[in-house]
């Protein structure tokens, strides 16, 4: 017969055995549990290096670029990131830029500018109406190409530029911001506009000259004369354009060449 005490004692036995059981199982868990949570801290932590790196890099490279570049997220369309050119362009320090949106650098309605190719201009709506309707491209090509228009630098001057715009989308194709390259076109226009003058003043010399001048292109065929070459040769200038100087030779030989007349028994 069974000894209750013994009995007792037996299932206390059996309990503890599996307390002790239960116990280490959890203290393994846990320990897993906190290895695993080390393991993706240090992933993380090794991750956020490398996308800190990478935005380090980033921010060098955009830097070094001559063009001004900034970044705008979608949900404000507020300024995220510029680069060192950009900030220069429009006069303000990256702390006060991040958070404003493009609009903060246009120019307003009805009010009289100077610009940094030495012009005064008054925008009018009609500036601005052209803008949004370029502006609507985003929505339907994803990209703005060639854009030109003005931005206020710091001394309050309009700075002709020149954007291409492209829109930033995340892994499902969802817009999420937009990138833009703005270029200052004012040295360009400059020198558009001194290469225009100095055609001015040749084509001046060239129309008032006494002397016959042509101009031919590398195949010999004549682009343009001038009046006392038109005077000289006798000819109109759509008579004379697209033609060689040859053709011209060859009819005057042919005008001046005595005539055979041949006489019959």
């Amino acid at each position: 017969m069974l000894n209750p005490i013994g009995l007792v004692g037996h299932f206390f036995l059996i309990i503890q055995g599996l307390l002790v059981g239960f116990v280490v199982d959890l203290y393994i868990q846990r320990r897993n549990a906190e290895q695993r949570l080390k393991n993706e801290v240090l992933q993380r932590s090794a991750d956020l290096e490398r996308a800190q790196a990478a935005e380090r890099q980033l921010d060098a490279v955009l830097d070094q670029s001559a063009d001004g570049i900034y970044i705008t997220e979608n949900k404000d369309n507020t300024i995220i990131l510029a680069n060192r050119a950009f900030l220069k362009m429009v006069g303000i320090s990256r702390d006060d830029l991040i958070g404003k949106q493009p609009w903060d650098f246009v120019p307003v309605v009805d009010k009289t500018y100077q610009t940094t190719l030495g012009e005064e201009i008054t925008i009018d709506y009609q500036y601005h109406e052209n803008n949004y309707i370029i502006l609507q491209q985003l929505l339907t090509d994803n990209v703005i190409r060639n854009w030109q228009y003005y931005v206020i630098n710091p001394k309050g001057e309009l700075v002709p530029v020149e954007a291409n715009v492209t829109n930033l989308t995340n892994p499902r194709g969802e817009r999420v911001g937009a990138i833009s390259v703005v270029r200052d076109n004012t040295g360009h226009k400059l020198a558009e506009r001194e290469l225009s003058r100095a055609n001015d003043f040749l084509n001046n010399v060239i129309e008032n000259s006494i002397d016959c001048i042509l101009l031919s292109d590398s195949t010999g065929h004549i682009t343009h004369i001038n009046q006392a070459g038109l005077k000289m040769l006798g000819y109109t200038l759509e008579e004379m354009l697209a033609k060689s100087i040859m053709d011209f030779s060859r009819l005057k030989k042919a005008a001046t060449k005595p005539r055979q007349v041949t006489q019959s028994g």
